[in-house]
């Protein structure tokens, strides 16, 4: 079988498709960066920074003041306490202030606590468990219910007065059983620390924490929480039902320019283990793919992959994904050329050849001669949200790694003390972290990332237009190849 190379018209109509997504390119200079605001400030020093690197040199001193003056804007920026960063501000607030430390470890075990008491107490305080009491008289059924209400509403006051009322009469307590249980909740280790927390929550700077944490969401754990779950499962599925969509219209158009070949799409496209390769942390499950026939046989039909479409809400959710999806691919890529593998999908089983699997290609951000326009890749991300008015120059991972630096929340927390600008030079370790250590590395690929995935990213209208677009007359012609 001949190696595997995409459809020339499947190749031009991605090369053709608008990328309203796509990062603005650098300032052209440190003054141009500088009047374009903090962000561009610290997007074009920390490229310089990873250009000279590459070449073995040292960043210039005013690269470095450019960086230094970028982030002391940023957490000025952060700090606002109308449009800030509220996690910022409650690190900040966690870093100078150990009581709020200890409150914040506390409370971020309470899910897990509040499950404990509230598992405990539906042990042997449950509606249903009470109803069926029969040594239980009127009373007794009343307090246990009322205490069982009180923990589902994670009252933890309640729960306690309730159940130190209950041990003060024992004669109420017919059944021995039921006197240990009450007796395991009154000392329960958990309930302790809920109450603990609960009294300290009305404190100032706890109000204030806790008040940082809701801007941030809702708790874990919480209704809300799960509501909020929810609605982002129900926002994915229909990202993923508009790109399948837009998949199958290009399909439809790729029949039509090439009649002698069969395409389709499929969702939810499960990676075999026969497949070679290290799982953790790849993906594992591909939300859409084209499909191209590649032999017809008396019972089943082998195909070639042709283009994988991950579906994301946003942009930065893209950026996030682009590590696990790297994985994935380059565990696809690891398939014996002349094997064909069969992998689930929503539309049942399909069987793909090896060959197609080792030729998908992603490129990468920094490597010469990469593509981030499309044009040659086997996979992109769909998104349906609404395009920048004003594209991000730092993609949010990196920025919260310059935000979380101990020199960044140390140099807030001296800014909050103080009410009046900081050193700007307390900010040097966080400029020699950026130039040394391996854990920032993420950093300095920053923006070549940023700009690598918001390429690699489409709208489902613009695929279905690229897909309806005419082509030219040297492509129409064509089978496989590159424009």
């Amino acid at each position: 079988m001949p190696p595997f190379a995409l459809p020339v018209a499947l190749t031009h109509r991605l090369h053709a498709c608008a990328r309203r997504y796509r990062a603005p390119s650098l300032p052209v200079s440190i003054d141009a960066a500088r009047a374009e605001g903090f962000g561009a400030a610290l997007a074009f020093a920390i490229e310089q920074v990873r250009e000279t690197l590459a070449r073995g040199t040292e960043p210039a001193d005013e690269v470095r003041a450019l960086f230094i003056e970028g982030l002391s804007q940023l957490l000025d920026h952060a700090l606002r306490p109308d449009d800030g960063d509220a996690s910022f501000q409650s690190m900040g607030l966690q870093h100078r202030w150990p009581d709020v430390r200890a409150f914040a470890h506390r409370h971020a075990r309470s899910a897990s606590d509040r499950r404990t008491v509230q598992t405990t107490i539906r042990a042997f305080a449950h509606p249903a468990r009470t109803e069926r009491r029969p040594e239980a008289d009127a009373a007794l059924k009343q307090s246990l219910l009322a205490l069982h209400d009180a923990g589902e509403r994670a009252d933890w006051m309640q729960v306690r007065t309730i159940t130190e009322g209950l041990l003060r009469s024992p004669e109420r307590l017919a059944d021995d059983e039921l006197k240990r249980s009450l007796e395991r909740l009154q000392q329960a280790p958990a309930l302790h620390e809920l109450l603990a927390t609960a009294a300290e929550s009305h404190e100032p700077r706890m109000q204030r924490y806790l008040q940082l944490l809701r801007q941030q969401g809702p708790t874990a754990g919480t209704e809300d929480a799960h509501a909020r779950g929810r609605r982002a499962q129900a926002r994915g599925a229909a990202v993923e039902a508009q790109a399948a969509d837009a998949l199958s219209r290009l399909a439809d158009q790729l029949r039509h320019d090439d009649p002698s070949a069969d395409y389709r799409v499929v969702t939810g496209l499960l990676v075999p283990g026969s497949i070679p390769g290290d799982p953790q942390r790849a993906k594992s499950e591909w939300d859409a793919a084209l499909l191209r026939s590649a032999s017809q046989g008396e019972t089943s039909t082998t195909w070639d992959l042709c283009l994988l479409l991950e579906a994301k809400a946003s942009a930065d959710a893209a950026t996030t994904d682009l590590y696990t999806l790297q994985r994935g691919l380059q565990r696809l890529q690891q398939a014996t050329a002349d094997i064909p593998h069969v992998f689930a999908s929503d539309a049942g089983d399909v069987t793909l050849t090896g060959r197609s699997l080792q030729a998908l290609n992603l490129g990468s951000p920094t490597a010469e001669g990469s593509r981030p326009d499309g044009a040659g890749m086997s996979v992109l991300y769909c998104s349906d949200a609404p395009s920048d008015r004003r594209p991000p120059w730092l993609n949010p991972a990196s920025r919260m790694q310059l935000l979380s630096a101990p020199a960044s929340i140390d140099w807030a927390s001296h800014r909050c003390d103080q009410d009046t600008p900081a050193d700007p030079a307390r900010l040097l370790p966080v400029w020699h972290q950026l130039l040394t250590e391996p854990g920032f590395e993420a950093v300095r690929q920053q923006y070549p990332t940023l700009r690598f995935v918001r390429e690699l990213m489409v709208h489902p209208d613009d695929l279905r237009a690229a897909a309806d677009g005419a082509l030219p007359s040297h492509v129409a012609g064509s089978r496989d190849g590159s424009p």
